[in-house]
């Protein structure tokens, strides 16, 4: 029986296949600065919530967290802090602690391939907390919170717009 050449299945040149590549990774990196002006622009609005699935303490130990009752969010002039743990009762309701501040400063810049926002933070419990973040095309983003106290904070999870966040606030503590 003769075989007929199936084009799918047809082994690809060595140039053909780079030229693949090269157009893949082309088309990821039109895709990335697409998501990274759009973070930008929830950045600017003030209208976003990074839901933390790690998080690291000032040592660099990390903790695997629950999304969504663990984040760092922005709503207009308000900032929330969250971080709570599955299974224990907090002072919040939901196993931790829950923190509440006006915004003081915020600035945004964007380089090519990284979104970067930085604000102080005002609360009556926390006094005043720096947030330095950074954010990537692909969504993932880290929030590095300190303050007065000597302690800081970092969160590892995903920068997703305030509408369309899954995460459940507790109570928050004065």
């Amino acid at each position: 029986m003769a075989q007929t050449e199936n084009p799918d299945t047809k082994e690809l040149t060595k140039e053909e296949k780079k030229a693949l590549k090269k157009a893949k990774k082309e088309e990821q990196k039109l895709l990335r600065e697409e998501a990274l002006t759009n973070f930008e622009k929830y950045a600017n609005d003030r209208e976003w919530v990074i839901e933390a699935y790690l998080v690291f303490d000032k040592a660099g130990q990390s903790y695997p967290m629950d999304p969504n009752i663990n984040f760092v969010g922005v709503d207009k002039e308000q900032a929330t802090f969250q971080l709570s743990f599955n299974g224990i009762m907090g002072w919040n309701g939901v196993g931790g602690i829950t923190l509440d501040g006006k915004i003081s400063t915020y600035s945004v810049s964007k380089s090519k391939s990284v979104l970067s926002i930085k604000m102080t933070v005002m609360g009556a419990r926390m006094g005043p907390a720096d947030i330095l973040m950074t954010v990537s095309g692909d969504g993932n983003s880290n929030a590095t919170v300190s303050g007065n106290w000597g302690d800081r904070i970092t969160f590892k999870g995903k920068f997703v717009p305030l509408a369309e966040s899954t995460v459940y606030k507790g109570t928050t503590t004065y």
